[in-house]
C-alpha cells in the first residue's frame, strides 16, 4: 500500500490583531493588502489559509472591520471566513481557475476589494490509477487542528473506485481501483474550524498486456511443434508491473493447448485464439488475444516438372499439387477433370508414405519396405505396371493412372522377396533400390529400373518393357558389381555409385554431356540414343575434372551435380549457368561450383541448382526465368551461387523444373519460382521470386 500526499489542511495560527480599533463615524477610506503569502496554485482537494491587512487613512491598522470573502467560480475553489477576523480558508475542489475576492462589507467604509487569481491543478498520481491499484490518501494537518472533526469519505462510483476510511485515522482513506472509468472521490470535513468539501477526480485505466517482445507471438504453429510465448503487463503510465499472475487459455483445445508457463503445443489442423489474462472479479480483467492457426507439419517434399508431392510428418499421409494433366497428383478417378490445383490435395490412397518422389508426369511412393505405389502417365512404361507397353503413345490403352497403382506388394518383386530401400523417379522412368537375400540379409543393394523409349525409339529405356516385375538388376559398378551406394535420376539419364568403385557412373541420354564421361552425344549413334554406364571423369587411369564426386548425387534436366570433400561438382549443360561456374555452355567433365560456403546436400533442377549449407541456408544458381533462384527477382541467369533471399532455415531442398521447394526446420514447406500450374501450392498461379509458404490447410 502506497502513501501519497493528500490535501493539506492548513488552519494555522491567525495573525496577531492590532489593538487599534477604529470606530466608523463616516465613510472612511481604507486599503486592503495580502497578509501571509497567498497561493497562486493549489492541487485538487487542498485547504489553505488566507489573511489580509486593513490600513486606515493614517496608515494605522484596522482590525474591527467586517470583510466579505468569495470566489468567481465556487466549483473550482470556495472561500469562507475563518473564526479569526481578517482570516479565511480557501478549499480547492476541481481543476480549473478562479479569482479569490475579498471586499470591505461594513457600513461607514468606502467600498474596496482585493482580487487574486488561483489555478487548481490535477493531483497527479492520485488522479490517475490503474486497475488493481490500492493507494492511501490523507489530509495532513498541524497537531490539534482536526481534533473533534468528523471526516466522511465517499466515491461517486464504487464499482470504479472503492473508498474506505482507515478505522484508526479517519483523516486517511484507502482507494481501490476496480475497473476502468472516471469517478469522484469526496471528503467532507466538519470541524470547529468550519465545513470543507473535497472532490478528487480519479481516472482509472485498465492494465495493459502486450507481447514480450512486441510482435513475438507466432501467427501459426505446426502440428506437434511447441513454442513459448510471453507477455509484459503495463500500468496506466505504460510502466511495467512485475509480479502479476498471467493466466493462459486456448479457445480451441482440440487444435492447440497452452500451459501455465505460456508453452503452446500444436495438436491438429485448426485455429483459435491464444488468450493471456490478468486479474479476477471484482476487478476488471485485462486480456490479450491473438489468432493462432495450427498448420500441417511436413517431413519431405519433392518438386517435379510441374507438380509437387509431400509427406506429412504426423502420419505419413501423402499430398500433391500443381499440374494434374496425366493424373500425376494421384487424386483418383473422381478428380479426373481437375486439370490442376494450387493447394495441396490428399493422394487417393489409405497407404502412408515413407518416401515420395515426382518425375515429369508421374509420381511414385514407398510405404515402409514392402509396398511401392506409382501413378500418372504410363505411356513410357514409367509406372511399372506393364500397361500401354509396347504400344507407347500410339496405343489405345488408358495412357495414365489417376489413382495410385500397386507395383510392389508385400515385398514381392519379380517373384523374389525384397526389401525396398529407396525410390528414384526420373523424367520418364522409375527405379528402386532393393536389399536382396531375403529377410535379415543386407549383402547387396540392387538397382532395378523400368521405362521405355517413345514410338520413335528416342529416350532412355530399360529391359523389361515397362514392367517392374521384369526389370533386370543393373550393374553400374566395374566387374559386374551391383551394390549401389548412391543413385540419382534426371530427365533422361541416371547416375550411380557402387561400393566396388570410387568413381560415379552414369548412363542414358548424353546430348548435353550430362554423363560427364568426357563426351557429348553417343557417336556414332544419334544423341537421343542412350549410352550405357560410363565413368564420370573418363578413364580411371587418366580422369578428367579436378575431383571425384563421392556422395550427394543429384541429376537435373541435362546436368548432374554431386558433393565431394571440398564442395560441389557439376557437369553437363551450363547454358544457364546451372553448373555454378562461368565456363562453356557444356562441361564434359566435372567442374567446381563457385560456392563460398560449405554445403551438405545439392539438388539439380531443370536448368538450375540449389544446395543446402551447414547453417541450413539455401543457395541457388542457374536459370532464374521464373524466380527459381529465390533472389527476389524474376528473369535472367546467374552462374554465381547466391543465398536465397529469406531468413528461413531448411532441412531439405528439392529443385524442380523451373521452381524450388524446401522443408524448413519447423516442418513447413516453402516454394518459389514457376507457378503456372499451381506447383508452388500457395493458392495462386503467380510466379514467385521469393519463398512462399504452401497453403495452410491441405485439402
Amino acid at each position: 500500500m502506497k502513501i501519497r500526499a493528500a490535501a493539506t489542511l492548513l488552519l494555522g495560527a491567525c495573525l496577531t490583531t492590532c489593538t487599534n480599533e477604529l470606530e466608523p463615524t463616516g465613510a472612511i477610506a481604507v486599503s486592503l493588502a495580502k497578509g501571509a503569502a497567498w497561493p497562486d496554485s493549489l492541487a485538487v482537494a487542498a485547504i489553505a489559509p488566507l489573511s489580509v491587512t486593513v490600513t486606515g487613512p493614517n496608515q494605522q491598522a484596522v482590525t474591527g472591520v467586517m470583510l466579505e470573502w468569495g470566489s468567481t467560480d465556487s466549483s473550482v475553489v470556495t472561500v469562507r471566513s475563518a473564526a479569526t477576523p481578517l482570516h479565511a480558508v480557501v478549499t480547492s475542489r476541481r481543476p480549473g481557475s478562479a479569482v479569490i475576492v475579498v471586499r470591505v462589507a461594513q457600513t461607514g467604509f468606502e467600498p474596496v476589494e482585493l482580487r487574486a487569481p488561483v489555478v487548481v491543478r490535477e493531483r497527479g498520481a492520485d488522479s490517475l490509477l490503474t486497475v488493481t491499484d490500492t493507494v492511501t490518501i490523507g489530509i495532513t494537518h498541524s497537531a490539534g487542528l482536526l481534533d473533534g472533526a468528523t471526516i466522511t469519505w465517499g466515491s461517486s462510483d464504487g464499482a470504479i473506485v472503492n473508498v474506505t476510511a482507515l478505522p484508526a485515522d479517519s483523516t486517511q482513506a484507502v482507494l481501490i481501483a476496480r475497473t476502468s472509468g472516471s469517478a469522484q472521490v469526496t471528503a467532507t470535513v466538519e470541524s470547529p474550524a468550519g465545513h470543507s468539501e473535497f472532490q478528487l477526480p480519479v481516472v482509472v485505466r485498465p492494465l495493459q498486456i502486450v507481447q514480450n517482445p512486441l510482435g513475438s507471438w507466432p501467427a501459426s504453429i505446426n502440428m506437434t511443434n511447441s513454442d513459448t510465448v510471453a507477455v509484459q503487463v503495463l500500468d496506466a503510465l505504460d510502466q511495467p508491473r512485475a509480479g502479476r499472475r498471467v493466466t493462459w487459455q486456448s479457445t480451441n483445445e482440440a487444435a492447440f493447448s497452452v500451459d501455465s508457463e505460456g508453452i503452446v503445443l500444436g495438436k491438429t489442423l485448426g485455429g483459435g485464439e491464444l488468450v493471456a489474462s490478468v486479474g479476477a472479479a471484482p476487478f476488471q480483467v485485462a486480456e490479450l488475444r491473438a489468432t493462432l492457426q495450427v498448420r500441417q507439419k511436413w517431413s519431405a517434399v519433392s518438386a517435379g516438372g510441374f507438380h509437387t508431392c509431400a509427406i506429412t510428418a504426423l502420419d505419413g499421409t501423402g499430398y500433391c499439387w500443381g499440374s494434374n494433366s496425366d493424373g500425376q497428383l494421384g487424386l483418383g478417378v473422381d478428380k479426373i477433370a481437375l486439370f490442376q490445383t494450387a493447394v495441396p490435395r490428399r493422394i487417393a490412397t489409405s497407404h502412408k508414405f515413407t518416401e515420395l518422389k515426382t518425375g515429369a508426369l508421374h509420381s511414385c511412393g514407398r510405404e515402409g519396405f514392402q509396398t511401392l505405389l506409382c501413378w500418372g502417365t504410363r505411356e513410357r512404361g514409367e509406372l511399372g505396371d506393364g500397361v500401354c507397353v509396347g504400344g507407347g503413345m500410339g496405343s489405345t490403352c488408358f495412357p495414365s493412372a489417376e489413382s495410385p497403382m500397386t507395383i510392389v506388394s508385400n515385398g514381392m518383386l519379380g517373384g523374389v522377396q525384397v526389401h525396398l530401400d529407396q525410390v528414384i523417379v526420373g523424367g520418364t522412368f522409375s527405379c528402386v533400390v532393393t536389399v536382396n537375400g531375403g529377410s535379415g540379409s543386407f549383402a547387396s543393394r540392387d538397382l532395378r529400373c523400368w521405362g521405355t523409349q517413345d514410338d520413335f525409339a528416342r529416350g532412355v529405356f530399360f529391359a523389361g518393357a515397362g514392367f517392374a516385375d521384369s526389370a533386370a538388376v543393373l550393374t553400374p559398378g566395374l566387374s559386374g558389381n551391383n551394390n549401389v551406394t548412391a543413385i540419382t535420376a534426371g530427365g533422361a539419364h541416371l547416375c550411380a555409385m557402387t561400393s566396388g568403385i570410387f568413381w560415379v557412373q552414369c548412363m542414358g541420354i548424353n546430348d548435353q554431356a550430362q554423363l560427364g564421361d568426357g563426351t557429348v552425344g553417343n557417336d556414332p549413334n544419334p544423341p537421343w540414343v542412350p549410352k550405357g554406364f560410363t565413368i564420370v571423369g573418363g578413364d580411371p587411369a587418366n580422369p578428367g575434372g579436378d575431383g571425384y564426386p563421392t556422395t550427394g548425387l543429384s541429376a537435373g534436366g541435362s546436368h548432374t551435380c554431386a558433393l565431394d570433400a571440398i564442395g560441389v561438382l557439376c557437369w553437363g549443360s551450363n547454358a544457364s549457368g546451372q553448373l555454378g561456374s562461368a565456363g562453356a555452355d557444356v562441361a564434359v567433365f566435372p567442374t567446381r561450383a563457385a560456392l563460398p560456403v560449405q554445403v551438405v546436400s545439392v539438388s539439380a533442377g531443370g536448368e538450375h541448382t540449389c544446395a543446402l549449407t551447414t547453417t541450413r541456408d539455401a543457395w541457388c544458381w542457374g536459370s532464374n526465368s521464373n524466380g527459381q533462384l529465390g533472389r527476389g527477382t524474376i528473369g535472367g541467369t546467374s552462374s554465381a551461387p547466391a543465398l536465397v533471399s529469406s531468413v528461413l532455415k531448411f532441412v531439405s531442398i528439392s529443385a524442380g523444373g523451373a521452381y524450388t521447394c524446401g522443408v524448413t526446420v519447423d516442418g513447413s514447406i516453402y516454394c518459389w519460382g514457376a507457378n503456372a500450374s499451381g506447383q508452388l501450392g500457395d493458392g495462386t498461379l503467380t510466379d514467385r521470386g521469393t519463398p512462399v509458404r504452401v497453403t495452410e490447410s491441405p485439402q
